[in-house]
């Protein structure tokens, strides 16, 4: 008994060294495939101007295509090529966005800034997509004036606004702000295919398209714009959510933007908004 006893003390202590050992190999794996991560996080990260270089190189040079004269084979092959460009840019750009969000490269700059600017610059960035789509973009008029990151901001209103379009073909899509009591919310509303209830909390996820939850396939990418922009809300302080039915679209909002007073210089809006703020209703007529 004794024999076999100092025979199972061994062999536990022959494993747990085997353990110590196995944990300890898995714990310098570990880190080094952090430093691996962290190295390519970075790299992306500060090289990303010259990264994004060639493909608006490649956009200005298709710009410059002449348009008279050209055969309808040609004009085919210049759109197809241009559609095929800002899919990869939008890829690109959502990669990018991901890995400053986990570099922490990512600063956030609070200045006053007209609501009403903003949507209208994020609408005329998706004219000639919406256009090919037939979406009709609306941007509620308003005179409410935000305090926090307009680049930012941007970003997620450039999101939100490329899901609406890309499942709401031949539909309507607004975009608008109100007040909420000492703070305002901006909305992107659409007449889409709608999200069913159970599939709308996991469209936040990462690598998860809406494709698979609405039962289309415009060229979902690769399921991050809507992580992303769940990120960069929590990065201003702000709630991202989203209410939707099937058949008859869906309206994503930002809540908890602070408000803040016009500045000295006057908006540099070429239409002049007419009411103060617009009630959704959460259908578009």
């Amino acid at each position: 008994l004794q024999t076999e006893r100092a025979a199972l003390i061994e062999n536990i202590a022959i494993k747990a060294r085997q353990l110590e050992a196995a944990q300890i190999a898995e714990t310098e794996a570990r880190k080094e495939a952090e430093l691996a991560n962290n190295a390519k996080s970075r790299f992306l990260a500060q090289s990303s101007h010259d990264l994004r270089q060639p493909l608006h190189a490649m956009s200005l040079v298709l710009e410059t295509l002449p348009t008279e004269h050209e055969s309808v084979e040609v004009g085919d092959v210049v759109s197809r090529v241009k559609q095929s460009l800002n899919m990869l840019t939008q890829l690109f750009d959502s990669l990018l966005d991901l890995t400053l969000l986990d570099t922490g490269h990512f600063e956030v700059r609070g200045v006053p800034f007209s609501a009403y600017d903003l949507l209208t610059q994020v609408r005329d960035d998706f004219s000639s997509t919406a256009a090919s789509n037939n979406v009709l973009i609306k941007v509620a008029p308003t005179r409410l004036w935000l305090h926090s990151d307009p680049v930012i901001l941007r970003r997620i209103v450039q999101n939100l606004l490329s899901n609406a379009i890309r499942h709401t073909n031949q539909g309507k899509v607004l975009i608008g702000v109100r007040k909420q009591k000492e703070r305002v919310v901006l909305d992107v509303l659409d007449n889409g295919a709608g999200i069913a209830k159970e599939d709308q909390a996991r469209v936040f996820g990462e690598f998860t398209t809406l494709g698979a939850a609405t039962g289309t396939n415009n060229g979902d990418g690769l399921g991050l714009g809507l992580a992303i922009v769940q990120r960069m809300a929590t990065a201003l302080g702000l709630v991202v959510s989203v209410t939707s039915e099937v058949g008859v679209g869906s309206r994503f909002r930002i809540s908890n933007i602070p408000q803040d007073s016009p500045s000295e210089a006057p908006p540099k809006s070429n239409q002049k908004p007419t009411r103060k703020s617009y009630s959704p209703t959460g259908r578009i007529a």
